[in-house]
């Protein structure tokens, strides 16, 4: 399970080794998409009012339960993480998509970070922490995959530069 770093001068990241990650921002919202395939609508912060969950046909032809627009077109729910790809050159802005199974990563990370604090018991910001973004395999009874996973050693910010980076990208 490789992991692609797009727009990188070395975009491909072998699963196992990873890259180091300093989470800045971290959002939740909607992607509407057409059905079968047919491409992006539009990205929500909430839920269009009149969506609807229906059960629909997938991809494989089963049946599951979706979010339905008033449009008929299929809603997403996505956790997203922004911030930047450290130690394969310059910082590196990057966004983890996390929808589907991928939402249980979201959760886990988001967890981890919130039970970091300084020697004061102070709640250590999200991008105080460097993280290494992993990838793992998964199998079910409908099939396997591979999708996010983290190091749960998770390291901290250690330049001037890395602080203000990651403040102006929390602001």
């Amino acid at each position: 399970g490789c992991l692609w770093l797009r727009n990188s001068a070395d975009p491909i990241v072998e699963g196992e080794e990873g890259f180091d990650f300093q989470p800045c921002f971290y959002w939740r919202g909607f992607i509407e998409w057409q059905p079968n395939r047919g491409g992006f609508v539009a990205r929500h912060n909430s839920k269009p009012e009149g969506t609807k969950t229906k059960k629909i046909k997938n991809d494989k032809g089963d049946e599951i339960e979706a979010m339905v627009t008033p449009a008929g077109n299929i809603l997403v729910e996505s956790m997203e993480w922004a911030g930047f790809v450290l130690g394969r050159g310059a910082p590196m802005g990057y966004v983890i998509p996390c929808s589907g199974s991928n939402r249980g990563f979201s959760k886990e990370l988001m967890t981890a970070l919130n039970n970091r604090f300084d020697d004061d018991n102070n709640k250590l910001p999200a991008w105080w922490n460097i993280v290494r973004i992993k990838s793992k395999y998964r199998t079910n009874d409908k099939g396997s995959w591979f999708m996010f996973d983290f190091d749960p050693e998770i390291g901290e910010i250690s330049t001037e530069e890395d602080y203000i980076r990651g403040q102006r990208l929390n602001a």
